[in-house]
């Protein structure tokens, strides 16, 4: 037999609905409530749960502890700088570059252009090499 509303709605469930409903109209006035009516249409769930069920984005999660650290120690105002220059150059190079024989890289050598990207690779060889002592033998590097 249902119960009466009054019965139902004691003081402690209509303080509860009431700042569920303060909640909803927030929620409706900042657009979260248009987002997930949209979220849960039909189309939008079948392409969410393609992803969401996809073995990558499982592994992602799976490691997502490991991956959020590395993530917190990445210089990305230095990532941000090189990136930058990694782009342009690979927007700047041939579909298909031309074979260049020990002859051809010696020649290249005397280009500047050449020699300061050469200049840059020994410079971050160098690092990583210090880095890979440091980190095989501690204060050794």
């Amino acid at each position: 037999m249902p119960e009466k509303l009054e019965e139902v709605l004691t003081g402690e469930r209509l303080a509860a609905l009431e700042r569920t409903l303060d909640l909803l109209v927030k929620l409706d006035e900042m657009g979260v409530l248009e987002t997930v009516g949209d979220v849960l249409e039909p189309d939008t769930l079948r392409y969410l749960f393609k992803y969401l069920m996809h073995p990558g984005l499982l592994k992602v999660a799976d490691r997502l502890d490991v991956i959020l650290d590395a993530l917190g120690r990445v210089d990305y105002e230095a990532v941000n700088k090189n990136i930058d220059l990694v782009n342009k150059a690979l927007k700047s190079v041939p579909e298909e570059a031309e074979p260049v024989g020990l002859g051809g890289l010696l020649g290249a050598l005397r280009d500047p252009d050449v020699q300061r990207g050469l200049g840059f690779l020994v410079a971050f060889l160098k690092a990583l090499g210090k880095s890979l002592a440091e980190e095989k033998e501690p204060g050794k590097a």
